[in-house]
């Protein structure tokens, strides 16, 4: 039995068909103790009524036949002497009735019943009134018989409500186990086409319950697990991308050394060539390893409360001169101090990353501004260059790992993991980074940073 379908409707059914049990038996009881007490209640009435009847009356009258036996619903009597002699009666009348019950209602003048006895060879229940003024009593009889067979029409009724209550309760538990499996199936199917490489597969929310939530929860891991599997084909795609250049580079100036084919006056520019091209190797190499623990959470920050603005004169003074020396106009605009709590070391990393970017891309001669301000609780940093600008399409997706804009802007290529580790760093504070067209073309980038 390993469908949950049959699992839930056994269950469900085991279930119903216990409770419907224990309440059948315990109606069956009371039923049965109701229909005691009625029948004893009724056939006490009837006795009361032939004891009145008798007083003053011949015992062996059969006037009482006449007149008192009609009122007798479903049950016999007999009139008898305090010594058990039967005076007469309806039936078969035995000759006499001494149970010690008839001495007990004499003596106490108080009715009495008798659950299970025998009259004339038949198990009757007996109820013994005593006579008024005359020792004697009149005893009420009604065959168990007949009780039980009311008791097994009972059952029978009974029987069948549990067949009918049997019967529904399979088919909401087949309706109510399909409801809770379909869902699980559907989510069943869309994991096994996931596993076996279909990272499209998503599966469809069917309820809205806990298992739609739980649907809507595998479908966003399946998202990030999809994102993270391209982002890493991509990675491995873009590293041996750019890897290959610098690395065939250096083994084909390696080769022409070893082979003594470049001339003397050469070789010191060819090994300078081979020297700038492994410091590019490390720092991709270096760049791809403080990215990935920042990723993963591994690079410790020093925060400290300091001036934002503080930071930005430092940077702004180092690169203020290589500015000047391109004929770039090179402006900072800053006004109160902007208190934050951040690391000075990776904040200045981003605006050392931010102004390199500016400088390679700026043309001599064009302008380049920084400004700071308050906006609501952040201060907010925009760095603005004169450059070529960066298609709309591809503004939001140059702080991705090794993504370069489609018209690379001009100048040096970058491997495009710098805006990827400004953006961790930033993220790393609390703030936010994005990138928009300037004003007068060119790109502006802006970050932001919760104030103290």
């Amino acid at each position: 039995m390993r469908s949950i379908v049959a699992r839930l409707t056994v269950s469900y059914v085991l279930f119903v068909v216990i409770i419907m049990l224990v309440v059948g038996l315990l109606m069956q009881q009371m039923l049965t103790a109701y229909i005691h007490r009625s029948t004893v209640r009724e056939m006490m009435h009837q006795g009361e009524v032939i004891a009145r009847a008798l007083v003053g009356t011949p015992v062996r009258s059969p006037l009482l036949l006449r007149e008192l036996v009609p009122e007798l619903v479903g049950a016999g009597y007999l009139v008898v002497s305090g010594d058990g002699e039967v005076l007469m009666g309806s039936g078969r009348i035995p000759g006499t009735f001494r149970p010690h019950e008839l001495e007990r209602a004499i003596r106490t003048r108080s009715p009495q019943v008798i659950s299970r006895t025998t009259v004339s060879g038949a198990e009757v229940l007996a109820v013994i009134v005593p006579l008024e003024a005359r020792d004697g009593a009149v005893v009420l009889i009604k065959p168990l018989r007949e009780i039980d067979i009311v008791l097994a029409e009972l059952r029978v009724l009974l029987l069948r409500g549990l067949l009918v209550g049997l019967a529904v309760a399979l088919g909401l538990a087949y309706l109510l186990g399909r409801g809770l499996s379909n869902p699980i199936r559907e989510l069943s199917r869309a994991a096994a086409r996931f596993r076996a490489g279909d990272l499209d597969a998503r599966a469809r929310a069917l309820s809205r319950d806990e298992l739609g939530r739980l649907t809507e929860d595998f479908n966003e891991m399946a998202d990030r697990i999809q994102a993270m599997i391209e982002g890493r084909r991509q990675l491995l795609a873009s590293v041996s991308h750019e890897l290959r250049t610098p690395v065939t580079s250096v083994a084909g100036f390696v080769e022409a050394l070893r082979e003594g084919i470049v001339p003397e006056a050469e070789r010191g520019r060819y090994l300078d060539i081979i020297a700038s091209d492994v410091e590019r190797l490390n720092r991709l190499i270096d760049d791809l390893f403080q990215l990935a623990r920042l990723e993963t959470g591994e690079l410790a920050f020093d925060y400290q409360a300091l001036d934002l603005v503080e930071i930005l004169r430092v940077e702004a003074d180092r690169y203020d001169p290589r500015f000047r020396e391109r004929g770039i106009d090179f402006r900072l605009r800053v006004g109160d101090e902007l208190p934050v709590t951040a690391d000075p070391d990776r904040v200045g990393q981003v605006l050392d990353n931010l102004l390199g970017n500016a400088l390679k891309f700026t043309p001599d001669g064009g302008e380049v501004t920084v400004t700071a301000r308050r906006v609501g609780g952040e201060a907010e940093v925009r760095v603005c260059d004169s450059g070529p600008g960066i298609p709309e399409k591809d503004l939001e997706r140059i702080f991705d790992r090794f993504y370069k804009a489609s018209n690379q802007r001009g100048g040096e290529r970058g491997a495009g993991l710098g805006l990827a580790i400004a953006r961790e760093i930033i993220s790393r504070h609390g703030g936010r980074i994005w990138a928009e067209r300037g004003p007068g073309g060119g790109t502006c980038i802006d970050f932001t940073l919760p104030l103290r």
